[in-house]
């Protein structure tokens, strides 16, 4: 198994955010943790997650160096899914996980 973490926290607020990223045979895990460190409460209004991916079609390329995306938010049964242009795979799909869910 293949894995990079990093870690960054905001030690004023004493609110940490980890995120690692892991790669093995069942395919690609993105984990997201927020932890209070302090003792006041903190809300997480919005998580912002960037997945920024080559959705131009340039005159004269192939369609296969672009993708298509399609998602559909609606809490745990949310999913997002990512594919070239010219329908051949492998695609991405990444889907929350059973405790984790995704609004707008």
């Amino acid at each position: 198994m293949h894995s990079v973490a990093l870690e960054l926290a905001a030690r004023d607020a004493g609110v940490l955010l980890k995120t690692r990223v892991a790669v093995d045979e069942a395919g690609l895990t993105w984990e997201i943790m927020v932890r209070n460190d302090g003792i006041a409460s903190v809300e997480v209004g919005d998580l912002y997650l960037p997945m920024p991916m080559n959705t131009e079609f340039p005159a004269g390329q192939p369609l296969s160096v672009a993708v298509l995306k399609h998602s559909f938010v609606s809490g745990h049964g949310s999913h997002i899914f990512w594919i070239r242009g010219n329908s051949t795979g492998p695609f991405l799909k990444p889907l929350p996980e059973a405790d984790t869910s995704l609004e707008y």
